[in-house]
């Protein structure tokens, strides 16, 4: 998924259409995208005002795992609102687009602590390093927080699977 100003023609209408058949998936984008101009604050208390306001709008959306990624953004509050003295690109968090492709699979890396929003339906096989292994499902719309881990992982769908990953740097 890209960001919407990016998306055109056709796209832009499947977007819609998926945003129109899950409000809750909608509103997870949105709130990503806004997030977004929290690096163009100039002032500390500018850069609180945009968190206050973002955070509660978080919350009206009743998803606990989001609740997760507020109490963190404000537990690092005082280095994020630093990057108005010095900005330096080293955040602590960083949002990515996932897509994966029909039964793809990857090598062996890691995570940090991860909230994740599944844009479609998931099915894959984590390997851990221990060797160990996990199914993983989901439905589009499930928003979900995974501790940071390592993984192999393995999709199993005949389908791609698309996601948006805010990573919590340590």
């Amino acid at each position: 998924m890209r960001r919407w100003k990016t998306v055109r023609g056709s796209n832009r209408a499947e977007l819609q259409a998926l945003f129109a058949a899950n409000r809750r998936l909608f509103k997870a984008y949105v709130l990503r995208e806004q997030l977004d101009r929290l690096w163009t604050y100039k002032t500390r208390p500018g850069v609180l005002n945009f968190l206050n306001g973002w955070c509660d709008a978080l919350r009206w959306q009743r998803l606990p795992e989001l609740d997760r990624l507020s109490e963190f953004l404000f537990k690092h509050l005082d280095g994020i609102a630093a990057y108005c003295d010095h900005q330096v690109r080293f955040g602590v968090v960083e949002s990515i687009n996932t897509t994966i492709k029909p039964r793809e699979k990857s090598k062996m890396h890691g995570h940090p602590a991860t909230v994740a929003v599944f844009l479609t339906d998931v099915h894959s096989r984590f390997t851990y390093p221990d060797v160990k292994t996990e199914e993983i499902t989901g439905k589009a719309g499930q928003v979900v927080y995974f501790d940071a881990f390592e993984h192999d992982p393995e999709h199993l769908s005949n389908q791609p699977f698309e996601a948006i990953a805010v990573e919590l740097k340590p």
